[in-house]
């Protein structure tokens, strides 16, 4: 930052030069490039690898996708602050924040049924045997994306 004047109060007016947020672009394109990279690998592992089709790994796949979706709704918001404006519609503003809230809660709730099972997995395994079904575990990630769609989607005042 450079002091470009001092005002009438005594006080500096600073400017910010503008290859600073550029700077923090190129960290979050890498960020993105990661993101994306990574968590397309994982979907593109399970779904090609009959040994990782497991009942266990589905939660796994729902956080991947929904980070999936995120890092590709982030991009977007990304160009917004590059160009210090919205260039795709009042309509597109509205879709692209309501997924990144869908999917940040979706991200959240993957991680605690992650958390739950790897918990009851270790702590109580006789029991979770029983639960290790794919129907189980399908019907647990259909909850999931309803109880996370339906988290963000009841108004508040």
């Amino acid at each position: 930052m450079n002091i470009s004047s001092w005002n009438e109060n005594g006080t500096a007016d600073l400017v910010v030069e503008k290859y600073i947020p550029y700077y923090h672009f190129v960290f979050l394109i890498i960020l993105f490039i990661v993101s994306f990279c990574g968590n397309g690998f994982l979907i593109f592992a399970i779904l090609s690898k009959k040994r990782l089709r497991r009942p266990s790994i589905i939660y796994l796949l729902g956080l991947s996708f929904t980070d999936l979706l995120f890092a590709t709704c982030f991009i977007v918001s990304m160009d917004a602050g590059l160009h210090d404006e919205w260039r795709f519609g009042d309509e597109m503003c509205v879709i692209n924040a309501l997924v990144v809230i869908i999917t940040g809660s979706l991200s959240l709730f993957h991680m605690m049924i992650i958390a739950v099972t790897r918990s009851q997995n270790i702590c109580k395994p006789a029991a979770y045997a029983q639960y290790d079904t794919w129907k189980f575990k399908i019907t647990i990630e259909a909850l999931v994306w309803i109880v996370g769609v339906a988290w963000v989607s009841v108004p508040r005042k």
